[in-house]
């Protein structure tokens, strides 16, 4: 079995290819620097998924695609709307007739920002109500997919663990480099439940291995706000958290001009997908537990490459 993964040098891209090529052939699709793991299911692939041009993907003859490329900078796609059309849009659309050329299996990854946020829990049948440029371009992503093919499994969820990219860092691997630098401010009242990438890549092996298709939340059983989140991070990793401070999403909008609006519950009802695996999702602190497991042997295993 092929896979192929678009974005496959970042956050989850780099999780999704540590752990499918213990199964399967995996192709890592990256648009400028990549990353390198040593193993002979492993590959990279140069490929700009908003070009237009993804002849080199067709020709990859991937069983399965995972859709992990995006503009996910909240700020940047606010201010930069076209952009994050361009690459959330038309870079979907491109990925999505490449997988009906090649007759793919075609994982889009979404996100829980496709909800508003007022209420939390949101199961797979709520209505979305995105309330950003980039919530606005991923949810109009999933639904050119889900409306023009079949074979298809479109997870909302929300992330967090080991970036390659030393540029680039998650939530739960910023609060680790910052332990000993100036203070940072954590949100008090925005809820979401934040799951461990490879945790995340686990799960997606098990989708796929069931053939499942649809529209599915996969998230961490439970929820936490991000300052609770912090303190977690702190406990597990045996970090000062002095430096660690609340305020409310209000506050911290105000604080730093932010120009994107972001929804303050959005927990997701993770029942569906329990269901169809018969086991429950960790809760977010196992997830803490779980990055703090394999933090060695990521860090042992996958590379970054700077292209520059």
């Amino acid at each position: 079995m092929n896979v192929l993964i678009t974005g496959g040098n970042g956050l989850l891209g780099s999780a999704l290819c540590l752990e499918l090529i213990k199964k399967y052939k995996v192709t890592c699709c990256y648009r400028s620097s990549a990353i390198e793991i040593v193993n002979e299911n492993f590959r990279s692939l140069k490929v700009d998924v908003a070009t237009g041009t993804l002849s080199e993907i067709e020709e990859a003859s991937p069983d399965i695609i995972i859709h992990a490329a995006a503009l996910t900078d909240l700020e940047l796609c606010e201010k930069n709307p076209g952009l994050a059309y361009e690459m959330n849009v038309n870079g979907t659309k491109n990925v999505l007739e490449a997988a009906k050329n090649c007759g793919a299996k075609l994982v889009y990854v979404c996100t829980d920002y496709v909800f508003d946020g007022t209420r939390g829990h949101y199961s797979e049948i709520d209505a979305p109500n995105p309330k950003s440029a980039y919530a606005k371009t991923k949810l109009l992503g999933e639904e050119m997919i889900t409306k023009n093919y079949d074979d298809f499994l479109s997870i909302r969820t929300s992330l967090h663990g080991w970036n390659p990219n030393p540029l680039r860092s998650s939530l739960s691997s910023s609060i680790i480099n910052s332990s000993r630098k100036k203070e940072c401010f954590f949100v008090t009242d925005q809820i979401s439940s934040l799951m461990f990438t490879n945790d995340f890549a686990d799960i997606i092996v098990e989708m796929l291995e069931r053939n499942l298709t649809g529209i599915y939340n996969v998230a961490s059983s439970d929820s936490m706000s991000k300052y609770r989140f912090s303190l977690a991070v702190a406990d597990v990793f045996n970090l000062n958290s002095d430096f660690m401070k609340p305020v409310s999403l209000d506050e911290f909008e105000k604080k730093l001009c932010l120009a994107a609006n972001r929804p303050q519950n959005i927990s997701l009802d993770v029942s569906k997908v329990e269901g169809a695996l018969g086991k429950r999702m960790h809760t977010v602190l196992e997830g803490i537990v779980s990055m703090k497991e394999k933090e060695a042997d990521f860090k042992k295993a996958v590379r970054w490459l700077d292209a520059n």
